[in-house]
């Protein structure tokens, strides 16, 4: 006895293969387009109007059913895009915005930024306030421009927050050259160069105060670091500097014979910021790092770890050499001697290290291309799409067209057949049924007990 067709059908239904039901997937994947996609008022065809797609709202002009024109696209998330269109895509001048991010003003072409604009950008962890003005290219910072950030720094238990402006060239992001504005006060590093006038700042103190002090100088320093594209890999400079307005004498009557000593002691601590930006350098060109915004982020974090490296060795080397002429004590030459040997092979090692790659990053790239600007993704999800109709159903043609009908044809096919032997059935004669016997029973006696 063969199943009845709804459970037949049932059971097809429940073994069919995905790969078997590939047109009808698209439907089904098609289908909410039309469902959350419709016209809400005005003229969508030719003329002004407001559409409600998946992802939001436009409200403008339509041009053949499609998006162009002047108009405003406004997500659920939102964004926004305030601009001109062709067909559907972002082209020519507009206005970009997000609820918690960036914004931009400029020049448009394929949904991606593309000529002149300027705007703001995501802060990170090392730059807050940043805004370009300047060439994109492709959805990506590329050509000449200027950007400008802000940067927390730190001087001794001091913080303060600096702003900084690039301007020249970027590629991918990335500018090529320094990644902060050269200070008006600073000295490049340069063996035996300290001199008593490159401290422009004084302490006038007591002369308890003088005894107690371990040091009569201190320094201020940092790193610059300059950054260059080659082909597709970021190429790092660092060198340290000392900051004149930063770093003070602490009296004006120091013996004249101590002056050299002071000055050699503060030199040598100048050269420990020198041997750290060696050693920054070194490690930010063997990550190979490629020339992308991303790669500046990671370059931060190196600085910064390798900042608090060199102020802990500074530290120790301070405390290890104090000397303080008012004492009347002879300093300890024999442990400076072991910190001035010390350095000295640190700054000939970090050197030779970056010299040998620096050869083998020039001899890779000189036979690779120029670099050039990256084609950043369009996101799709800031971007609306009015389905066709048309299109859809020649999507499901072709699907159909692929492989031979699938189960779920098999399975409409057999409920037409069930539906057909029902309808043969019905047209059989019935049969005749035979009459039934009437039915008796036999009475049961006596009756006369029966009737009382």
């Amino acid at each position: 006895m063969s199943p009845p067709i709804k459970q037949k059908i049932f059971v097809n239904y429940i073994f069919l293969k995905p790969d078997d039901l590939k047109q009808y997937f698209i439907i089904l994947l098609l289908f909410p387009f039309f469902v959350t996609s419709q016209c809400l008022q005005g003229d969508c065809q030719e003329g002004e109007g407001q559409y409600k797609l998946k992802n939001g709202i436009y409200t403008g002009h339509f041009s053949k059913g499609d998006i162009s024109g002047e108009g405003e696209f406004v997500t659920r998330k939102g964004y926004a895009y305030l601009g001109n269109w062709t067909k559907g895509t972002k082209e020519g001048f507009g206005k970009e915005s997000f609820r918690k991010g960036p914004s931009y003003e400029g020049n448009f072409s394929n949904n991606q930024r593309n000529g002149y604009g300027q705007g703001s950008l995501i802060n990170t962890k090392f730059m807050q306030d940043i805004y370009y003005d300047g060439q994109w290219s492709h959805g990506s910072i590329c050509g000449q421009g200027s950007l400008t950030y802000v940067r927390e720094v730190k001087y001794g238990r001091n913080k303060a927050l600096e702003k900084n402006t690039l301007s020249g060239e970027f590629v991918n992001g990335v500018f090529q050259g320094r990644l902060t504005t050269p200070y008006l006060d600073e000295l490049a590093w340069e063996p035996f160069s300290l001199k008593m006038s490159d401290f422009q700042k004084y302490q006038t103190l007591t002369e308890k105060a003088r005894k107690k002090l371990k040091h009569p100088a201190t320094i201020e320093g940092d790193f610059r670091v300059s950054c260059e594209c080659l082909g597709e890999m970021l190429i790092f400079d660092t060198k340290a500097f000392f900051r004149k307005e930063l770093s003070w004498w602490s009296t004006k009557d120091v013996p004249t014979k101590t002056k050299p000593i002071v000055l050699n002691t503060m030199q040598r601590e100048f050269d420990i910021i020198e041997w750290h930006a060696r050693a920054l350098q070194q490690k930010l060109n063997k990550q190979k790092l490629p020339c992308t915004q991303a790669s500046i982020e990671t370059a931060w974090e190196q600085i910064s770890i390798v900042q608090k490296e060199c102020a802990q060795v500074r530290k120790t080397y301070s405390i290890e050499t104090a000397w303080n002429p008012k004492k009347g004590l002879i300093k300890n030459m024999k442990t400076q001697e072991k910190w001035n040997s010390k350095k000295s092979k640190k700054l000939q090692n970090y050197e030779k290290a970056n010299k040998k790659i620096l050869t083998k990053i020039n001899k890779k790239l000189s036979k690779e291309n120029n670099t050039f600007c990256m084609v950043v993704d369009v996101d799709i999800s800031i971007c609306p799409t009015i389905p066709k109709p048309e299109v859809v159903e020649k999507v499901i043609e072709e699907a159909k067209k692929e492989k031979p009908p699938s189960y779920l044809s098999q399975i409409v096919n057999d409920w037409k057949e069930g539906q057909v032997i029902q309808a043969e059935r019905a047209k059989l004669p019935k049969e005749e049924k035979k009459p039934s016997a009437p039915k008796s029973f036999k009475p049961q006696f006596p009756r006369s007990q029966q009737l009382e």
